[in-house]
Formats: C-alpha cells, sequence, structure tokens
C-alpha cells in the first residue's frame, strides 16, 4: 500500500483543537465572565480541623488546586480567589476569569467565586480574619473584576449546605467587615511627655477632634479629643509652677474658638 503524506497542522488547526478541548469542559476558564451576580462564597466541605498553622495553608490550596485539575479534568482550581483564617487572601484564577465552582453553567458566567478555607470540621466560630480575608477577594473582583455588588452562597444556586449556616449568614448580611475598635487615647501623666505650648494647643486640639470625633460628632469624642490635648499641656504648665486658674483660663482661650 502506498503511502500517503499527510500535511501537518496548522496554526490554526492546532488553536481550534485547543478551544474545542477546553470547551469540551462546561467549566471553561478562560471565558470572560459578566459577572452581574458579583460574586459567590464558597467553603471547603468538611475542611480541616480548627486551628491550624499558617505554614500549611499553602499546601491545602495546592491540594484543591491539583484535585481540581488533576480529578475533575478542569485547566485551574476552581475559585477566583481564597481566604484563609489567618487573614491572607489567595489568587485562584484572578479577576478576569470565570469560576468553574458555582455549580452550574449559569452561575459560573454570571458570578466570581470565592473560597472560604472552611468547612464542618473546623468545630469553631469563623474567625474575623478568614471573614477579613474572603471580603478582600470580593473587593478585588469589585474594583477590578467588575463584579456586582450582589453577593451569594453557594447554596443559592444548588443544593447544597455550602457554604454553612454562619458564613451563609454572613453573606445575607452583605459580608461586612469586622467591626476593630479604635485605639483609646493615652493621656500623658509626666513632664516629659507633655509637649504642647500654649501657641500650638489650639492646632492640636483641633488635628485631635479631627482623628478621634466619631462620624456624626457625638459629643463625648470631641471632648476625649480635647481633653487628651488640653490635660498634655496642662500638666507641662503645672510641672513649670503656673497655678490652676493661670492655667484653666491659657487652655480655655485656646478651645473656646472652636465651639463659638
Amino acid at each position: 500500500m502506498a503511502e500517503t503524506d499527510i500535511d501537518p497542522p496548522t496554526a490554526n488547526d492546532l488553536e481550534n483543537e485547543l478551544t474545542a478541548l477546553i470547551n469540551k469542559h462546561s467549566l471553561n476558564p478562560t471565558h470572560t465572565p459578566s459577572p452581574t451576580e458579583g460574586v459567590t462564597v464558597h467553603y471547603e466541605g468538611d475542611g480541616w480541623v480548627w486551628p491550624w498553622d499558617h505554614s500549611t495553608c499553602d499546601d491545602k490550596v495546592r491540594a484543591m488546586q491539583a484535585y481540581h485539575m488533576d480529578i475533575r479534568g478542569w485547566s485551574d482550581i476552581a475559585y477566583n480567589y481564597l481566604g484563609c483564617p489567618h487573614n491572607y487572601c489567595y489568587e485562584g484564577r484572578g479577576y478576569d476569569r470565570r469560576s468553574s465552582a458555582n455549580g452550574n453553567e449559569y452561575a459560573n458566567s454570571v458570578s466570581f467565586a470565592v473560597q472560604a478555607m472552611w468547612g464542618e470540621r473546623a468545630g469553631a466560630k469563623v474567625p474575623d480574619n478568614l471573614k477579613r480575608a474572603v471580603r478582600f477577594g470580593i473587593d478585588l473582583l469589585r474594583s477590578k473584576g467588575g463584579a456586582s455588588s450582589k453577593l451569594h452562597g453557594h447554596r443559592d444556586w444548588k443544593s447544597t449546605s455550602c457554604p454553612g449556616d454562619e458564613l451563609y449568614e454572613w453573606v445575607k448580611q452583605g459580608c461586612p467587615l469586622p467591626y476593630v475598635a479604635p485605639p483609646t487615647p493615652t493621656i500623658p501623666t509626666t513632664p516629659e511627655e507633655c509637649v504642647f505650648t500654649l501657641e500650638e494647643l489650639g492646632t492640636v486640639i483641633d488635628q485631635k477632634l479631627q482623628k478621634y470625633t466619631v462620624a456624626d460628632n457625638n459629643h463625648d469624642g470631641q471632648v476625649i479629643a480635647w481633653h487628651v490635648a488640653a490635660q498634655a499641656y496642662a500638666s507641662k504648665r503645672f510641672a513649670e509652677g503656673a497655678d490652676f486658674e493661670t492655667v484653666k483660663n491659657e487652655v480655655w482661650n485656646k478651645i473656646s474658638p472652636l465651639w463659638s
């Protein structure tokens, strides 16, 4: 039988074959998302027993990636970002590729996916630092990926317990950042700590008002602000031998214009 010459594949042929191979998997990471449904929050099902050291988080992410690629046949880890309980956010597919984690073709095309590295076996309250890391991923997808403000739990798209009741309730609340109490101002107590002159006092008080006064101009915040500065100045003046009435008048003459 005579041999038949076979033309080698062209670059266009190879590109078409690659596209067909990728499209064979319905969860296509190269497809540009249209994230009108924002971001969907997930967790790792059974997960791991908490606590664990942060040094193991890299390996956990790599293990998920290997499972998704080698066992599920996807071209990358399913999530766009992953947040760990130590307040670190890992990049998965990033902000310019659709996820393959949301459970169906439509959900993957309209919503990014962020995984909370948590699960049922953790056996503890979800740490605030985990929420902060997940929220960081959400904010990245909004600012760089064009995700809308909508939020979902995985269970919104399919029948599943993911992302667990506590995280799902947090999602329904809008994934708020955990509250961090502002530091308590320290009132100087020694002459060495009291560095304000009378001329500087008004400026210092004004700066402290801006720092400590809360958004609704809470009166208590203002009192704390000028009290810190006033006591610093007064302590210095007392150390210099000034009497109470003199210092009181000096301080009041400086701060009274702020309320005029």
